[in-house]
């Protein structure tokens, strides 16, 4: 743990390997290791750890709570392959779930059914990979390139084909915006779901929308030829009020924000292993 001068305050000795770090719906900080989640917890300048919980309750549940306001806690769904996606709220107080809002693309999800019927359903490398099943004869050249035809058009679907819509969603107080980039809107609800106002975006490909929670104040995030790129929102109109580059290292790795600085990890040479921590002010 670091203060505001980058000086160790605590550490702790871990007795196994961590994967990441991971704050839940309810604003707890975890590490995730590999069958088990572990909570941390700041007290007087000291960390404390709890006892392991089974990784279950990441993958069941904190995973799929993207957020929380006082009255809900909010999770996103997706349906045909990951081309809906659908915003839900279920209350804290009666557990009663209620859809909130949902993003669709009727084109773009008869395309991607299309898709996986004629490339992947019908393909006749399937065919070859049931037969290597069921002892069909693989030593034919042509069942060796039918299988790898198959694959090659399985590894496109799952990896690009299904990718799903970037859609930020970010609650301040009792205000959840959604920023849906499908439709180029900001869709602003209060602490019921209830959408008392759209407002129209010029969005970005891929735009990140981060909340400086010290502050108060949203930042869009994107890159220009590997240049991070912030800009401060007005957080009535989400008109852009004043940008700032990241121009001391390119590529910048798990960026937050806090206190009206990024943080950030950077390699000094590429092929080092170590990352270092960089802030700037933005």
């Amino acid at each position: 743990m670091l203060h505001a001068g980058f000086k160790v305050e605590d550490s702790l000795l871990l007795d196994f390997k961590p994967k990441e770090l991971f704050s839940d719906c309810f604003g707890f900080l975890h590490i995730l290791g590999r069958d088990s989640i572990y909570q941390l917890e700041t007290i007087i300048d000291k960390l404390l750890i709890y006892n392991a919980n089974p990784i279950d309750l990441y993958d069941s549940f904190l995973k799929g709570c993207i957020t929380s306001n006082t009255t809900q806690l909010i999770f996103k769904r997706l349906d045909n392959f990951n081309q809906n996606s659908t915003y839900y709220g279920i209350d804290k107080a009666s557990n009663e779930q209620t859809d909130l809002y949902l993003i669709e693309d009727s084109l773009l999800i008869h395309s991607t059914l299309e898709t996986y019927d004629f490339s992947i359903l019908k393909d006749p490398g399937k065919a070859a990979i049931i037969g290597e099943i069921n002892g069909y004869d693989l030593d034919q050249t042509m069942s060796y390139d039918l299988i790898h035809r198959y694959e090659v058009a399985q590894t496109f679907f799952d990896q690009f084909v299904t990718s799903a819509g970037h859609h930020p969603i970010i609650v301040k107080k009792d205000t959840t915006c959604i920023f849906d980039n499908l439709n180029d809107l900001v869709v602003v609800m209060n602490g019921t779901g209830h959408i008392y106002r759209t407002l129209p975006i010029k969005s970005k490909e891929s735009l990140e929308i981060e909340l400086d929670k010290k502050q108060d104040r949203l930042y869009s995030v994107s890159q220009e030829k590997g240049v991070q790129v912030y800009e401060l929102l007005c957080s009535d109109y989400f008109e852009v009020i004043r940008k700032t580059k990241i121009t001391e290292h390119a590529y910048p790795k798990k960026a937050i924000i806090y206190n009206g600085y990024t943080y950030y990890l950077y390699k000094e040479f590429m092929e080092d292993n170590l990352n270092k921590l960089f802030r700037q002010r933005i």
